[in-house]
C-alpha cells in the first residue's frame, strides 16, 4: 500500500489530478453556455474525453505498480502514453487559441463571459499540464533505461581480462605443459 501512496504523491500523478480537475471545470462551464455559442459542444466533448483519458492513465499507472500484467507491453504503453499526452497538449492549446478568439465579442460582466473566461483559463492550464505530462513521461522512460542498463550483466565491475579469440597465435587455456609434442 505504501507503494501506491508513494506513486500518488509523485509530480506525474499530481498532474493527472490537475488534468482531471481542469477537464471537469471546462466541460462543466461549457455545459452552462447557451447553445448559440459555436464551440460549446467541442468544449464539452474535449473535457469529457480528457477526463476519461486522465482516469485511464491513472488506472494504468496503478496496474503497473500493483501487478506485472503490463510488463509484456510496457514499451507499447509508454509510446501510447507519450503520443496521447502530446496530442492532447496540442489539442488543448489549439482549442484555447480558438476559444480566446471567440471570447473577444463577449461583454465582461455577463455570466457567459465569466464561464468563457473559466474555460479559457483551464484550457490554457490543461495545455500546460498535458505538455508537462508528456515531458515527465519521456523523463520517466529515461530513468527506467538508466536503471536497466546493467539488468543482464552478471558483474559490471568485473576486472576480468578477455582473450581475443580471433588471434590464432595465442590459444586460450593452453600452457606449455599441455603441449603433446613436448616442445
Amino acid at each position: 500500500m505504501t507503494v501506491l501512496l508513494k506513486y500518488f504523491s509523485k509530480p506525474s500523478a499530481i498532474l493527472r489530478y490537475l488534468e482531471l480537475l481542469g477537464a471537469i471545470i471546462v466541460f462543466g462551464s461549457a455545459s452552462e453556455l447557451p447553445k448559440a455559442y459555436n464551440n460549446r459542444d467541442w468544449a464539452i466533448t474535449l473535457g469529457v474525453f480528457s477526463m476519461l483519458i486522465a482516469l485511464a492513465f491513472i488506472g494504468v499507472a496503478v496496474v503497473k505498480i500493483t501487478s506485472s500484467s503490463l510488463s509484456q507491453v510496457h514499451v507499447q504503453v509508454f509510446y501510447t502514453e507519450l503520443a496521447v499526452n502530446g496530442i492532447f497538449s496540442f489539442i488543448w492549446f489549439v482549442s484555447f487559441c480558438k476559444w480566446a478568439d471567440d471570447a473577444r465579442g463577449y461583454v465582461n460582466n455577463s455570466g457567459e463571459a465569466r464561464r468563457l473566461n473559466s474555460i479559457l483559463a483551464f484550457a490554457f492550464f490543461n495545455s500546460c499540464f498535458w505538455g508537462v505530462s508528456t515531458f515527465l513521461t519521456w523523463m520517466e522512460k529515461g530513468q527506467e533505461a538508466q536503471e536497466d542498463d546493467f539488468a543482464f550483466v552478471a558483474d559490471p565491475t568485473s576486472e576480468t581480462e578477455y582473450v581475443d579469440f580471433n588471434n590464432n597465435d595465442a590459444m586460450p587455456y593452453s600452457t606449455m605443459d599441455d603441449d603433446p609434442q613436448g616442445m
